[in-house]
């Protein structure tokens, strides 16, 4: 739990303002905060139901089938890494938002 809390959890709480350009930064925070509440909201809710209807095991392999999409939107997302957010809010307005746009020359 520390290691969660002070890693992942930490990125995803502090990413939101970051990662928003200035027109809509409190509309993105607020979005990238209510998404881990619903998802744990989701996940309680459906939860009983999913392991009465296929079993624990393979409910755990459902979650589990998650976490790797996860990962491969994770890897699709772009690297913004010494970009300002001038130059990050101008790419999606001229319709370049994929992550080899962002791996030109800047």
């Amino acid at each position: 739990m520390a290691f969660t809390a002070g890693g992942i959890q930490l990125m995803g709480w502090l990413t939101g303002s970051e990662i928003s350009p200035l027109a809509t930064r409190e509309a993105g925070a607020a979005a990238q905060s209510a998404s881990p509440w619903a998802t744990n909201l989701l996940i309680t809710l459906t939860l009983l139901s999913i392991i009465e209807a296929i079993g624990t095991g393979q409910t755990f392999w459902l979650y589990a089938a998650f976490n790797v999409a996860g990962f491969f939107l994770y890897r699709r997302m772009p690297e913004l890494t010494g970009r300002s957010l001038e130059q990050i809010e101008s790419r999606p307005s001229a319709g370049r938002f994929r992550p080899a746009d962002f791996a030109e020359a800047r």
